[in-house]
C-alpha cells in the first residue's frame, strides 16, 4: 500500500461487507459484490418510478459522502489537561466531533451502550457547522465561522435561505457515524426544541429506523415561559430511539407510591393484562393471542372473578379486545399465566360494564412518563446549582439539568457501560455519570466538545475563561471537590484522559502534501509546483510535523491499530516503545535512526516473542537491521 493511501479511518466498510456476505452469499464472487443481481433480487419490492416516501433536502447526498470519507487526522494526548491519566477510563476530546467520531470507530465500533446529545437548536442564526467533502482540519475554524480575521468568535446571520438544510447537513453524517458506534442493545436520547424537532424525527427515522422510535419526551424546563411569539413556550423535547420497539427500559422507583388494595400477600394495584400497543398483535405475536374463560359466579372480596385457560360449563370466553380493528394480545404467555392463575391475575368488571383481565401489581417500580415537569429539570434550578459551583457567577446561560440527564442514564446504563456525548457543552452528561456512579458501579463517559470561544463580556469571560472546554474541565473539578467533601467517596473514577483532534503527525498524511482532486486543471498545475517544492524541502526536514512528540506518534499508531485509548505505553531501551492493550501488544521505533547493534540487543532480549508486530520508519533501519527484525517480528512501516 502506498503511503498516500493510508488513512486513520477503520475498515468499517469491510466489516459491513462481511455482514452482507453472510446474509447474501449468492451475490458475492470472492470479494466482488454483484450489485445488479442484488437490485434484481429486490425488484419485487421496489417502488415504481421512484415514487415513494422519502426525506430529501439540499446537500443530503454530500452529507452522506462526508460520513464515509476516510480521515487522515488523529488524536494527540493532552496530558496537561488530563487528570488521573494512568487510572481513569473516561475520555474528553476537543475539536470537531465529525472527525472525532470517525476516529472513535477504530476502537469503539459497536461498543457504545447509550448516546445522549444536545445539538445546537438552529435558532435565528445560520448554523455554523458547514462540512464539505474537501474540507480539512486546517481550514475548519474559518469554514465554520468560529473565527474572523482577528481570531475572534463570530456569529453570522441567516442569509443563505437554507437554514434547515444546513442544520440537517450537520446532524445527518454525525448520526450515521454514531449509529455505527452503538452496541446491539443501544438507546439514544437527543434534546431539541420546536425549530428542528420535525426534521430531527425524520432524519432519525432514516438512520435508526422508524420502528425503533420509543418516545418524544416533553421536558418542561421553563415554566416561567418565553414570552414572545403567539404562544408562550415552556418546554423542549427529548427524542428517544432504541435497538427495537421491544426494548425494556429500566423501571423507575416511586418511593411515595400508595396502593389501593391489600391482601394476605402484600399491597397491590390492578393493571390490565392486555397489551394496548397495537404494534403487538395476533399476526406477529400469535403465542400471546388466546382466550381466558371467566366464571361469573365466583367473585372475591375485591370484586375480582375466577378465570381459567380451560373451557368449563357456564364459563364465558374472553379474547383480548380489538383496537383500531386490530386484534391485540396479552402481555403474558400461557406458562406464566398458569403459574399465577387466580393468584395474581383475575377478571374485573369495569364501571362501564366492560371487562378486562387484570394483574395484581405489587411493585413501586413503574415506567418513566413522557412528560418531565419536576423542578429539578428546569433551567433556573440548575442555573442555581451551577452558580453554587462557580461562586454565584455561572458561566453558562442555560445549562441542562444534570438531573434530567441522570434520569435518562438511569433508564438504561449498567455497570461498565459507556455513554457518548459528542455535543458535550457544559459537560452535564459527565456530571450526571459521576452522580449516578454513587452506587459504586463504573459507568464511563466519552465527551467531545469544540474549543469554542466564550462570548464577549459574558460571565465566563469575566472569570478569565477563554473557551467552553476550559469551563467544562473546571466544572468537573469543582463537582468532585463538592462530592468529596460531602460524601467522601474518593475511589470513584470521575476524571478523564484528554485528547485533541489534530492533523496526522506524519507529513505524508498531511493535507499540505495531498493532491486536491476537486481543483480545476489550472489550479492543479499551480498545486503541483507547490507540492514539488514541499517534497524537495522534505528531504532536508524531519518526517514529523513540527512540534509533535514521540508520544503523539505512539497514540496515532494506537488509534490506527484499533488499540484502546487506555493502552499502556512503556518506553524501553534504545527509544523503542511497547504498547499493551489487555492480551495484545506491539513495538514501535519512533526515532529516525538506530544502530544495528541496538537492534541486535533488542532482538536478543525478546527472542521468545513470536508474531509480534514491530513498527518503524522505513528510513530509520539499515537493510541489515531490517532483515534482523523481519526474522523475529512482523515488521511494518509507519
Amino acid at each position: 500500500m502506498s503511503k498516500k493511501d493510508i488513512t486513520n479511518s477503520p475498515k468499517i466498510q469491510e466489516t459491513e461487507l462481511e455482514n452482507l456476505k453472510t446474509l447474501f452469499p449468492q451475490f458475492f464472487s470472492e470479494w466482488n459484490f454483484d450489485i445488479d443481481g442484488f437490485k434484481s433480487y429486490l425488484e419485487w419490492q421496489t417502488a415504481d418510478n421512484n415514487e415513494f416516501y422519502r426525506f430529501e433536502w439540499t446537500g443530503k447526498k454530500n452529507a452522506k459522502q462526508i460520513a464515509s470519507k476516510p480521515t487522515k487526522n488523529t488524536l494527540i494526548p493532552d496530558i496537561q489537561n488530563s487528570k488521573n491519566w494512568d487510572t481513569t477510563q473516561n475520555l474528553f476530546i476537543e475539536w470537531d466531533n465529525l472527525e472525532v467520531l470517525k476516529l472513535l470507530l477504530n476502537k469503539y465500533y459497536g461498543q457504545i451502550k447509550m448516546i445522549y446529545i444536545d445539538p445546537p437548536y438552529n435558532k435565528d442564526k445560520d448554523f455554523v457547522y458547514k462540512d464539505t467533502w474537501k474540507d480539512n482540519l486546517v481550514d475548519y475554524l474559518a469554514q465554520t465561522w468560529q473565527v474572523d480575521e482577528d481570531g475572534e468568535t463570530t456569529t453570522e446571520k441567516e442569509t443563505t435561505g437554507r437554514k434547515h438544510s444546513n442544520w440537517l447537513n450537520m446532524i445527518y453524517p454525525r448520526l450515521i457515524l454514531a449509529r455505527k458506534l452503538l452496541k446491539e442493545d443501544w438507546v439514544i436520547f437527543v434534546s431539541i426544541d420546536d425549530d428542528e424537532v420535525h426534521n430531527l424525527r425524520k432524519v432519525m427515522d432514516e438512520v435508526f429506523w422508524p420502528d425503533n422510535f420509543i418516545a418524544q419526551i416533553i421536558v418542561k424546563n421553563n415554566p416561567g415561559w418565553r414570552d414572545y411569539g403567539g404562544i408562550a413556550l415552556t418546554h423542549e423535547y427529548a427524542i428517544v430511539y432504541s435497538k427495537n420497539i421491544e426494548t425494556e427500559l429500566n423501571l423507575i422507583e416511586d418511593k411515595n407510591k400508595k396502593f389501593p388494595f391489600k391482601d394476605e400477600k402484600w399491597d397491590f394495584e390492578l393493571r390490565e393484562l392486555r397489551n394496548r400497543n397495537i404494534k403487538f398483535n395476533n399476526l406477529n405475536r400469535p403465542n400471546l393471542y388466546y382466550p381466558f374463560y371467566i366464571n361469573i359466579n365466583n367473585i372475591d372480596e375485591f370484586w375480582l372473578y375466577e378465570i381459567s385457560l380451560e373451557n368449563k360449563p357456564w364459563f364465558i370466553e374472553l379474547f383480548p379486545l380489538e383496537s383500531q380493528w386490530i386484534k391485540t394480545v396479552w402481555r403474558w404467555g400461557k406458562d406464566k399465566v398458569l403459574k399465577n392463575l387466580n393468584l395474581e391475575i383475575k377478571w374485573k368488571l369495569k364501571n362501564d360494564w366492560g371487562y378486562m383481565i387484570v394483574e395484581k401489581y405489587r411493585s413501586n417500580l413503574s415506567r418513566e412518563r413522557s412528560i418531565f415537569d419536576e423542578k429539578d429539570v428546569r433551567w433556573e434550578y440548575w442555573t442555581l446549582s451551577v452558580k453554587n459551583l462557580f461562586w454565584k457567577n455561572t458561566p453558562f446561560d442555560y445549562p441542562k439539568s444534570d438531573r434530567l440527564i441522570y434520569r435518562f442514564l438511569n433508564l438504561w446504563l449498567s455497570n461498565n457501560d459507556i455513554i457518548l456525548d459528542f455535543f458535550a457543552g457544559s459537560w452535564t452528561t459527565a456530571h450526571a455519570v459521576i452522580d449516578l456512579n454513587k452506587d459504586w458501579w463504573n459507568r464511563k463517559f466519552i465527551c467531545v466538545q469544540l474549543p469554542e470561544k466564550v462570548a464577549k463580556n459574558s460571565e465566563a469571560e469575566k472569570a478569565w475563561y477563554k473557551t467552553i472546554s476550559e469551563i467544562t474541565r473546571e466544572r468537573i473539578k469543582r463537582a468532585w471537590e463538592k462530592i468529596k467533601s460531602e460524601e467522601g467517596w474518593e475511589n470513584v473514577d470521575i476524571w478523564f484522559r484528554a485528547f485533541k483532534l489534530a492533523e496526522s503527525n506524519f507529513k505524508y498524511l498531511s493535507e499540505k502534501y495531498e493532491i486536491k482532486t476537486w481543483l480545476s486543471e489550472e489550479e492543479n498545475k499551480i498545486q503541483m509546483q507547490i507540492l514539488e517544492e514541499n517534497m524537495k524541502k522534505e528531504v532536508e526536514e524531519t518526517w514529523l510535523i513540527d512540534w509533535r512528540t514521540e508520544n503523539d506518534v505512539v497514540y496515532e499508531l494506537i488509534i490506527r491499530e484499533w488499540y484502546s485509548f487506555y493502552s499502556s505505553v512503556e518506553k524501553l531501551e534504545n527509544g523503542i516503545y511497547k504498547v499493551s492493550d489487555e492480551n495484545k501488544y506491539f513495538y514501535a521505533l519512533i526515532q529516525e535512526k538506530i544502530s544495528e547493534e541496538d537492534i541486535r540487543k533488542f532482538v536478543k532480549n525478546h527472542l521468545n516473542e513470536k508474531q509480534v508486530r514491530f513498527f518503524a520508519l522505513e528510513e530509520s533501519l539499515s537493510e541489515s537491521a531490517r532483515a534482523t527484525l523481519d526474522t523475529y517480528f512482523i515488521l511494518q512501516n509507519i
